[in-house]
């Protein structure tokens, strides 16, 4: 036995007195926006007009606009990322329903053996009375090749 005392889980006796206050954060004071002194129409690329605000001391007015121009509308914009965002969804939608195989009939047959000489899997599916052979190096793969031949059959089959 260790001559270590044993380790006490919980403490025992009152909470810390000491509590800690944390100050409130002080709001940074941001400058006002300058009122507009007037607007300006212009055609965008997807082809609406909007308006532009025209300030009095404006250094970046030309980018602004250049910037505006070069891009859709804010309408257009988010009927696009709505449009993208249900595309998404239905891919993924669509992607989940073709990883789900239908299991196969009542009644399947599976024979695999191993060749040592060879390293190779070699196996035999039976179902409703067509056979399909395949050969793999592995016994997953082997499934695997069987499961495609029986699947590309069902395509072929009237």
């Amino acid at each position: 036995m260790s001559d270590k005392p044993p380790i006490r889980l919980k403490f025992r006796g009152p909470p810390p007195s000491k509590v800690v206050t944390i100050p409130p954060v002080q709001k940074i004071a941001s400058k006002p926006k300058l009122p507009p002194i007037g607007t300006e129409s212009i055609s965008v690329k997807c082809g609406h007009t909007i308006t532009l605000d025209l300030y009095a001391k404006d250094p970046f007015r030309d980018g602004r606009r250049a910037k505006a121009v070069s891009r859709d509308c804010p309408v257009c914009r988010q009927a696009r990322a709505q449009a993208e965002v249900i595309a998404a969804a239905d891919r993924k939608a669509q992607k989940k329903v073709a990883m789900l195989k239908p299991r196969l009939p009542d009644g399947s047959r599976f024979v695999a053996t191993y060749d040592a000489t060879a390293t190779r899997w070699t196996g035999t599916l039976t179902i409703e009375g067509a056979t399909l052979e395949q050969g793999a190096s592995s016994l997953s793969k082997l499934l695997h090749k069987l499961d495609d031949a029986y699947r590309a059959s069902l395509s072929r089959a009237p």
